[in-house]
């Protein structure tokens, strides 16, 4: 930046100062619209007297210092500003200039806004913007292989998960089919070891299976649905298997003597201080205190009987008669006997096992149905899963 220039170095100063030593002061000027005065009267203010010469001061470039100072030089590895015209030199008593600035726009017209110019910006972006459309295309192309393979993936995954917890299923239903009929002929012989057959076999086979947990996820909802109806048609069933198998075991626990050697066959009604109560006649007797039984016609001359009042036990002599601690005889007769007690009343425990055992039967063999098409569609799923709309898992078979 220039530095301030000393008082008496403008050019002004440097032409009174020639006046002064011409011995002429500077000529007035005359004020607007009044006529200079006449040139005779005062000589040029440029032109020294005979003998003098003038000063070549005009040419003096305004920054050169007077005699005895020295100009300010910029450090090494600058350059000096360049100093402003004469126009913008500060006055001496206007520290901070009293001329004006330069105005680049002065002098042009104002048309009302700029003009805008020609570029290439807009075709820049219409390439930045295919670029990036066609770079998201690759991408999202890309990123659905990639997704697709990984579903595909986690697909085969869990349809060989629920394969195998199918099988399982199906194995436990094996295992009870071979077992059945040993307990069905066991049960008429030793009763209590049908039922200890029938626990093990509950523990051995469902105590781990069926889960159904195992089957939860969106991959189910993939396989035919064929499939998985007979899924949930076999998970059903299994769970009505055991539960069959458990009400057996309490069944046999409870009245197998009646199963192994026929039931009840005569009832009687005994009479106590808490009411009447139902009990099975083992034998009419003749003498109480001797025990003998009657024959034949004897019988409708009976005194009391043999009783027992649960399934197996010891039978105990009871009087006949209607009062306490005495036994009276039901008459097997009419609907309501054989509704009650059953027309074949001896056997009704072994019709009840039966019942039970062809309940069980006909649950296995629901099972081998369904799982045969259960276990076809998971397969096929496990092979090949479906992931996404464009293909759909093969019939299994088995209609709807």
């Amino acid at each position: 930046m220039s530095t301030k220039k000393k008082p008496g170095t403008d050019l002004a100063a440097l032409k009174a100062r020639l006046a002064k030593k011409a011995g002429k002061a500077a000529p007035d000027v005359p004020p607007p619209g009044a006529s200079a005065p006449p040139a005779e009267e005062a000589p040029a203010a440029d032109v020294p007297p005979p003998g003098q010469v003038a000063e070549p001061a005009a040419e003096q470039a305004p920054d050169v210092p007077p005699p005895g100072q020295v100009a300010d030089v910029p450090p090494p590895g600058q350059v000096a500003e360049p100093a402003p015209p004469p126009a913008a030199a500060e006055a001496p008593d206007e520290p901070f200039g009293g001329g004006a600035a330069f105005d680049p726009n002065a002098g042009l017209i104002d048309v009302g806004g700029d003009i805008a110019t020609k570029s290439n910006r807009g075709l820049m972006a219409v390439v930045a913007v295919a670029g990036i459309g066609f770079g998201a295309m690759v991408g999202y192309l890309l990123h659905q292989i990639s997704s697709k393979k990984e579903l595909v993936e986690v697909g085969r995954k869990k349809g060989a998960e629920m394969l195998a917890e199918v099988q399982q299923v199906a194995d436990a239903r094996k295992a009870v089919a071979l077992k059945i009929k040993d307990i069905k002929a066991l049960a008429q012989q030793d009763p209590k070891k049908a039922v200890e057959e029938i626990r093990a076999l509950l523990s051995e086979t469902f105590e781990k299976h069926p889960k159904v947990d195992a089957l939860f996820g969106w991959q189910l909802a993939a396989v035919h649905p064929t499939g998985v109806k007979k899924v949930f048609d076999l998970y059903e069933e299994a769970n009505g298997l055991k539960s069959d198998l458990m009400y057996l075991a309490g069944f046999l626990e409870t009245y197998g003597d009646a199963v192994k050697s026929g039931g009840p066959a005569m009832f009687g009604v005994f009479a106590n201080e808490k009411g009447a109560k139902l009990v099975e006649l083992v034998q009419p007797l003749c003498d109480l205190e001797t025990k003998k039984p009657c024959e034949g016609r004897e019988a409708a001359k009976a005194v009391g009987y043999l009783v027992r009042e649960s399934i197996g036990a010891e039978p105990v002599p009871v009087p006949r008669g209607l009062g306490d601690k005495q036994v009276v005889p039901i008459v097997p007769d009419g609907q309501i006997f054989n509704y009650a007690v059953g027309m074949e009343p001896n056997k009704h425990a072994q019709v009840v096992f039966q019942s039970l055992v062809n309940r069980i039967e006909a649950r296995l063999e629901n099972m081998n149905k369904a799982e045969k098409i259960a276990l076809t569609a998971l397969k096929n799923y496990a092979d090949s899963p479906t992931v996404d709309g464009d293909d759909a898992q093969p019939d299994p078979g088995g209609g709807a």
